[in-house]
C-alpha cells in the first residue's frame, strides 16, 4: 500500500504564528469595552445635567439639602416647607411639559442618544495604545477582532 504524504496545516506548529496571545487579546477588547462605556456614562450625564438645567430643580433640592435631616420633617409642614413643596411642583411640571391640573410624575425616563461613530475612533486610538503598549505593530481590524470576540463573551 502506498502511503501519502501529508499535506500542509496539518503538523504541529503550522500555519502563520499567532501576533497576540489570549490575555493580550482579552487586554485589547476590554480597553475598547471600558472606552465605550466611559463615552456612553459621559452621553447620559451630560443628558441628565441638561435635563435639569431645564428649571430650578436642582437649586430646590440643594435648598432642602440645606435643612438637617432631623428637622427636615418639620420644616416641611411650616410654611416655607409648603412653599418648597408648591415650588418642586412646578419645577417639575416645568420639566415634563404637564398642565397645572395634572400631579407631575416623581420619576422621569431621560432619552439617551446613543454614541455614534464612537466605534472607529476608539478602534483607532485602541490600536495606537496597543502598538505603543505592546511594542509591536497592531492594526486595527485586529483590534475588532479583538473586541467582538470581548463583547460576545460579555454577553453571554
Amino acid at each position: 500500500m502506498i502511503e501519502r504524504k501529508k499535506r500542509g496545516g496539518r503538523r504541529a506548529g503550522a500555519g502563520r504564528p499567532r501576533l497576540l496571545n489570549n490575555l493580550q487579546e482579552l487586554e485589547i477588547g476590554l480597553e475598547c469595552q471600558r472606552r465605550l462605556d466611559d463615552a456612553r456614562a459621559l452621553k447620559r450625564n451630560d443628558s441628565i445635567a441638561a435635563y435639569l438645567n431645564r428649571s430650578d430643580y436642582v437649586d430646590l433640592s440643594n435648598q432642602a439639602k440645606a435643612v438637617p435631616p432631623e428637622d427636615r420633617r418639620l420644616w416641611l409642614l411650616s410654611h416655607e416647607g409648603c412653599d418648597h413643596t408648591d415650588d418642586v411642583d412646578s419645577s417639575l411640571r416645568e420639566m415634563q411639559q404637564t398642565p397645572d391640573n395634572v400631579e407631575p410624575s416623581r420619576t422621569v425616563h431621560i432619552a439617551v442618544k446613543r454614541t455614534y461613530g464612537l466605534r472607529s475612533e476608539i478602534v483607532s486610538a485602541v490600536a495606537l495604545w496597543a502598538s505603543a503598549r505592546l511594542g509591536i505593530a497592531i492594526s486595527e481590524r485586529h483590534v475588532r477582532s479583538c473586541w467582538k470576540h470581548v463583547a460576545s463573551a460579555l454577553q453571554d
